[in-house]
């Protein structure tokens, strides 16, 4: 990180600060140029440091747009995939019930509560099984809803979570209810356990939303980006103006205070241009 110092901060010599006093145009030209070539020193070491971040976020954004692309198409395919299957009103206006359990069907949620608790509790033992901690532990299959594939996770050590799985693909999404289940009370939930797994269904909509903002946000920036590293120092004319004429003021003032001016020796100025060509 570049540490900019105060671009007030001009130290002059005690022959110098005299002169400035008396009002010696050279020096106080001196000064001002000496002022501002800190100044746009300070900017240009700015838009090098932006740069070079935007290298940097040019090399990232293109797999993290190409991610996005296919986390919003994955999406996309499962928000159509639950719309398909979404249940129909029947002839009272009301939407039936379907849960399947180890190959059998529940129409009432709250005869199905059991059954359902009863896999949560034998996935969860499975899946800790298979692991060597929580972090580690696959999810398991454990029934099937609305088309998707219900699973569970090891959340922490005694905790759970629920979560939605599209079987048409392999390598498709999995959805994971935020809040955990407490293993040990699992049947004390009720139907509260499919009231999370609704919950996820309705949420996919959201994800959706937020996987396509994020990647308008990373297209955007990818633009943003390009024209950055295009872009040149717009100070450079001005910089380089402004260490030719400090450059032949310090000649000057060379000149005119001698082997013995106010350092006591000689000062060699290099003009900015003739030590680039060297």
């Amino acid at each position: 990180m570049r540490v900019v110092e105060d671009v007030d901060d001009v130290v002059l010599s005690a022959a110098e600060a005299k002169a400035l006093v008396a009002g010696d145009p050279d020096v106080l030209k001196r000064v001002q140029l000496q002022t501002e070539i800190v100044k746009l020193e300070a900017l240009r070491a700015a838009h090098l440091d932006q740069q070079v971040q935007a290298r940097w976020e040019l090399e990232r954004l293109p797999q993290r747009i190409a991610d996005l692309r296919a986390r919003v198409e994955t999406i996309a395919a499962d928000v159509a995939f639950r719309d398909a299957h979404a249940p129909q009103p029947n002839a009272h206006g009301d939407r039936p019930f379907s849960f399947d359990v180890d190959g059998r069907v529940y129409t009432d949620r709250v005869e199905a509560v059991p059954a359902f608790a009863a896999v949560i509790e034998r996935g969860s033992e499975a899946s800790f099984g298979a692991g060597e901690t929580a972090g580690s532990c696959p999810s398991m299959t454990i029934a099937a809803y609305r088309g998707f594939e219900v699973t569970v996770r090891p959340a922490t050590s005694g905790t759970v979570r629920l979560g939605l799985r599209c079987p048409e693909r392999n390598d498709g999404l999995e959805y994971a209810t935020a809040r955990t289940l407490d293993v040990a009370q699992v049947p004390a939930y009720g139907i509260g356990l499919f009231q999370r797994v609704d919950h996820l269904l309705e949420a996919m909509g959201a994800e959706l939303k937020a996987a396509q903002d994020g990647l308008a946000r990373e297209e955007t920036n990818l633009t943003s980006y390009s024209d950055q590293l295009a872009r040149p120092f717009v100070h450079d004319e001005a910089l380089l103006t402004a260490q030719r004429e400090l450059a032949r003021i310090e000649r000057k003032l060379t000149r005119s205070a001698g082997p013995n001016g106010p350092s006591g020796t000689w000062t060699t100025v290099v003009d900015p241009v003739e030590e680039a060509a060297a």
